[in-house]
């Protein structure tokens, strides 16, 4: 993948035109300022001891508790240095992008934080790619493209001014019903006009991106070249969608588990997000050696499959572990118990996670 230019608003334009126009065009262009400030402000940024953020961290959510995010209290996980601005990813564990984050803005000097937008425009609206830039290792041009409007779109443009991949996409397929012998079947209605892919007949018609999304249900994991492949028939199997205002339509819920803000609409072009380089074994894991032995499967308890915070704090503590290589989410041959595939280098290390609280059983998987 191509690395993209960096991201900046362009304050000019922004007091040029009206915002519900602007942030559909911001404007992406290169940091003016000189490379040894650069330098310096970087390896300042870098120099901060994530551990001794509690109580800055504490002081802002105090001033800003609309941001605290829900029950799972949001602690520092890791730092990106973008645009001469130093970004602090709050997760709900140490070293893991989680299921649930916010991202703001920290002086390497004072440790004093501060909102994304005291530095950056928010936009009204913003035209974003949805996805994973791949698929089983290979780079792939397919994803979701959507407009997202008002919080949306902050909360987008703060996950890619950072570089960083959070799954926050919801969104409702549009698509009209027609009876075919005593059956309905959903129709797609044509794409918008500027969503770039190929012979594509659908679009999404509502949608949304929180950092504070978290996880969600296996039948919503549902991607665009699902779509692409058997519009029919992925839109037959899909939950319920609620769109805004409260409307609700019969099918069409997805929120894909790997659904990162992937490209902006700049400029009349698409423009890749240069995600930050301690996330790109998250967004393209490297596949198990082929030999490896030991291969499990890791099941969660029952109380823990049907709470997706506990779910979310689960998966972070087995990936702490840092024994072994996680795989996608798996469901047992009953369909009862969410877990995950680990590919483990020697069996005794099935003892490190059947110790976990929140574990309920460790498989061993037939080859």
């Amino acid at each position: 993948m191509k690395s993209a230019p960096e991201i900046k608003i362009h304050m000019q334009l922004m007091q040029k035109y009206a915002t519900k126009v602007i942030a559909i065009g911001i404007a992406f262009f290169l940091a003016d300022n000189s490379f040894a400030e650069t330098s310096n402000l970087e390896k300042d940024c870098n120099a901060i001891n994530l551990n001794s953020l509690a109580k800055p961290i504490s002081n802002f959510f105090e001033l800003n508790p609309k941001l605290s995010g829900p029950q799972v209290p949001l602690i520092a996980s890791a730092l990106t240095f973008r645009k001469n601005t130093c970004f602090l990813i709050l997760s709900e564990f140490e070293n893991s992008i989680g299921a649930t984050a916010e991202i703001l803005v920290i002086d390497s000097h004072t440790l004093v934080i501060s909102e994304v937008s005291n530095h950056f425009a928010k936009p009204d609206k913003l035209r974003v790619a949805i996805g994973s830039p791949f698929h089983n290792g290979m780079p792939t041009e397919n994803f979701y493209y959507v407009e997202l409007n008002g919080s949306s779109a902050y909360e987008a443009l703060k996950a890619g001014l950072a570089g960083v991949p959070i799954s926050g996409f919801t969104g409702c397929v549009d698509y009209s019903n027609i009876k075919k012998t005593n059956n309905i079947l959903q129709k797609p209605t044509g794409k918008t006009t500027w969503d770039p892919t190929p012979n594509r007949k659908w679009k999404i018609k509502f949608a949304e991106f929180s950092l504070k999304r978290g996880m969600t249900n296996e039948v919503d994991d549902m991607y665009s070249r699902q779509l692409d492949e058997d519009f029919s028939g992925y839109l037959k199997g899909s939950n319920k969608c609620v769109l805004k205002g409260g409307e609700k339509l019969t099918r069409g819920s997805v929120q894909p588990w790997s659904s990162f803000v992937t490209k902006y609409f700049s400029n009349s072009k698409w423009v890749n997000v240069d995600f930050d380089s301690q996330f790109l074994a998250y967004i393209n894991p490297p596949p198990p050696p082929v030999d490896q032995v030991g291969n499990y499967k890791i099941y969660f308890r029952k109380n823990v499959q049907l709470d997706p915070e506990m779910a979310s704090a689960c998966w972070t503590e087995v990936a702490n572990l840092g024994v072994g290589i996680l795989t996608s989410p798996i469901i047992s041959e009953n369909n009862q118990q969410l877990g995950l595939g680990i590919y483990l280098e020697k069996d005794e290390q099935k003892s490190n996670f059947e110790g976990l609280a929140c574990v309920d059983s460790v498989v061993k998987d037939s080859k």
